[in-house]
């Protein structure tokens, strides 16, 4: 079991020297001191949603149903899908997240000013 899931952390090491972050995952929602020797730092909404929405898969829909219990407004899932796109661009990945922004009601060609050919 694992007790504290640092995948995201590593993930972000390797896109940061890369890629570069959005700004907002700067932003620290909150930091929790747990005794003298372990600070947990949680990540902002906006940077959650795109993370979520990078791990999102048609056949695992866990983080697509976390994506939908926080009821994200428009903006911030077209935000989210210029994060994902900005990591992983090809044809795959955009017919993924077509399905899973589909089932959670939004339209993956209305953020990318494309159309299904």
């Amino acid at each position: 079991m694992e007790w504290i899931n640092n995948n995201p952390a590593n993930i972000l090491k390797k896109l940061k020297p890369t890629k570069g972050l959005p700004e907002y995952f700067n932003e620290i929602s909150r930091t929790i001191d747990i005794g003298d020797n372990l600070k947990i730092t949680l990540i902002g909404r906006q940077a959650l949603i795109g993370m979520k929405l990078l791990a999102s898969t048609p056949s695992y829909t866990k983080h697509t149903d976390d994506i939908r219990s926080l009821n994200p407004r428009k903006e911030e899932i077209e935000e989210a899908v210029r994060f994902v796109l900005s990591i992983d661009n090809d044809e795959l990945r955009k017919e993924d997240l077509r399905i899973v922004l589909k089932d959670i009601g939004f339209d993956f060609d209305e953020f990318t000013g494309n159309s299904k050919r």
